[in-house]
């Protein structure tokens, strides 16, 4: 039992059985031409203080939360709601991250598969619910020796994520394209190396007086253009595949591409 909580409670019965009588002399004055003195006015308060006492006995012994757990009523559904509502919180966000990860890497891997790039493995990562947390690893990895439609390929793949977050979000995540390494920093990288490999063909920045910054973007929204379409046309692929990530973490070419065939049989 919480004393302290008793003895408050005691406290309390004897301040309001104080009000309670002197409220009952002042609104009831024949009450009061009853009582010939100061003792009976005590016997009054004492009648009231022990009708408090057993009223407040009895809601503690029916409730069994405040004298017996330590903790009032609002004590206890404040702090439950509280928790409940924290944890919920919680849980949701959690879940809302990870599925904007795993929506984001599956992007990644069905465009890559779609535009016959392999990949080794996507996976995501659950202890870190960040939109960094994922990642598609492509199979062929260096640039040197590509022909041009290859590196497009290699952008288009960068942009899908972000592509599969704006057609389901209808917006990016900041992880998409504002931090360091991120996919836009890297695909326009990309496209900047694109542009200097293949000087000859793009020297027409030059002559028609196009800025090489103008051409970056041209060729930026025109490639994100073309991983946007290549989402739509596999958005329900993508889907499954971010549903399985949820409970594998990570999955390899032949799984990702079974779960394609499944989704193209169905």
């Amino acid at each position: 039992m919480n004393y302290k909580v008793i003895l408050k409670d005691i406290m309390n019965c004897f301040i309001y059985s104080c009000g309670i009588a002197f409220l009952l002399l002042f609104f009831y004055p024949e009450l009061k031409e009853q009582i010939k003195g100061d003792t009976e006015i005590i016997i009054l308060v004492k009648k009231i203080f022990i009708l408090n006492i057993v009223l407040m006995f009895g809601f503690n012994i029916i409730s069994k939360k405040r004298w017996f757990s330590g903790e009032s009523d609002n004590q206890v559904g404040k702090s439950t709601i509280i928790l409940k509502g924290i944890s919920e919180r919680n849980d949701n966000e959690n879940y809302r991250n990870k599925r904007l990860i795993s929506l984001h890497e599956a992007g990644h891997a069905v465009v890559a598969l779609s535009l016959g790039v392999n990949i080794s493995c996507v996976q995501i990562n659950m202890e870190n619910e960040r939109p960094e947390s994922g990642k598609t690893i492509l199979k062929d990895k260096s640039i040197i020796a590509m022909d041009e439609e290859f590196i497009k390929n290699i952008i288009t793949i960068k942009y899908a994520g972000a592509a599969t977050e704006k057609i389901i979000y209808k917006k990016c995540s900041l992880g998409s394209m504002g931090s360091i390494d991120s996919d836009f920093e890297s695909a326009e990288e990309l496209i900047k190396q694109m542009i200097i490999t293949f000087s000859d063909k793009y020297n027409c920045y030059v002559r028609c007086g196009k800025g090489f910054d103008e051409l970056v973007c041209q060729n930026s929204q025109e490639l994100f253009n073309k991983a946007q379409k290549i989402v739509e046309e596999n958005i329900e692929n993508i889907r499954k595949v971010a549903d399985e990530l949820l409970h594998k973490n990570i999955l390899n070419q032949e799984e990702v591409r079974q779960i394609m065939k499944r989704e193209e049989r169905a």
